[in-house]
């Protein structure tokens, strides 16, 4: 069959599928597809705090300090050695991998749209109503040696002012074009990137664990403000949670506070209510669903609230796992722990 011939037939197949194209959009040619993975089911885990432990020590010269700490700068710190223990549950029928786990303590909290006054986002969605006319098309020109086409998937701009839609741009020909007022989005696609979620303040410790597998990427050993571990695949530990299996896992840390950022830790960690954001990265094991490779991959974030005991004034906990008789005792690598008896 010649070309032409095949182009004519691609053409009437998609118009006859219900396939509109609005002015400016010219079709001619074979649509590439958009190769979007398809989206599969997610695992659903519980993340709790079951256990937290904070000391404040006092800087002396002799107190190692990370790169990224400019004493000069941020001044003498405030050292805060903390143990935080999630119990992880998965709620799933089968069994989920865990790649990550991110937390943050702080005492006060913000939304996103609240923060970030305005938004904006270039993204790739299915379609839009374009001047009355569904399109769901887009017309790429060459570049690289690569001939334009036409490639499934409307791309645009959006702007958001406190969570709220202003403006929408969508690339027509090759050209960014304002389409506000003319251009009626889906739903989901009116709402802005991370609108749920929150960002936290007052900050007493932060920091996450990696799980990875050198053979595939390495995550760095420090980061601003954190505190890193990062557990090497190879070495033996497990991150494969069966289904509806629990456990305690725990970051460790101490973080320098500066008193400019922070002038008020004692107090924080003296508050009648601490807030905590546990992020984690998760995906199934099994991602083949009826022969097809779906995403199973998601970032969980649970917000938790507890309330610190104050054992002295350095030292603050809280606990919900263990009695007087009782003591955790971490594995070799230090993430995981296991309630055992004192002896």
């Amino acid at each position: 069959m010649k070309t032409l011939l095949k182009f004519i037939i691609v053409g009437f197949l998609s118009l006859s599928s219900g396939i509109a194209f609005a002015y400016p959009l010219y079709y001619s040619g074979v649509v590439v597809p958009l190769n979007r993975m398809p989206e599969g089911p997610k695992p659903d885990l519980s993340l709790d705090l079951a256990y937290a432990n904070f000391t404040l020590q006092t800087y002396d010269n002799n107190t190692p300090l990370p790169e990224w700490y400019n004493i000069d700068q941020r001044g003498e710190p405030t050292m805060v050695s903390f143990q935080l223990i999630m119990n992880v549950t998965n709620n799933s029928n089968q069994t989920a991998i865990i790649d990550t786990f991110s937390l943050c303590v702080g005492n006060r909290t913000i939304g996103v749209p609240s923060l970030f006054s305005i938004v904006n986002d270039t993204s790739t969605i299915d379609g839009a109503w374009l001047d009355g006319q569904w399109v769901n098309i887009t017309w790429i020109p060459p570049q690289n040696k690569i001939p334009g086409h036409w490639r499934e998937g409307v791309d645009i701009e959006r702007s958001f002012e406190h969570g709220k839609l202003t403006s929408v741009f969508m690339s027509i020909n090759g050209s960014w074009v304002d389409v506000t007022g003319r251009i009626r989005l889906l739903d989901k696609d009116t709402v802005m990137p991370m609108n749920d979620s929150v960002a936290m303040f007052d900050i007493i410790a932060r920091g996450e664990i990696n799980f990875y597998n050198p053979k595939n990427w390495e995550p760095s050993s420090q980061l601003p403000e954190y505190s890193v571990t990062n557990v090497n695949l190879n070495a033996g530990f497990n991150n494969h949670w069966l289904a509806n299996q629990s456990r305690l896992i725990m970051l460790n840390g101490v973080l320098p506070i500066s008193p400019i950022s922070t002038p008020n830790l004692a107090e924080l960690l003296k508050s009648n209510q601490t807030l905590v954001t546990i992020t984690t990265g998760t995906e199934f094991e099994n991602s083949i669903i009826n022969g097809v490779h779906v995403n199973t991959h998601s970032l969980e974030t649970v917000l938790d609230n507890f309330k610190l005991e104050t054992i002295s004034d350095v030292n603050h906990v809280y606990n919900k796992i263990l009695t007087n008789n009782q003591m955790l005792l971490p594995d070799p690598f230090g993430v995981e722990v296991f309630i055992e008896p004192r002896s």
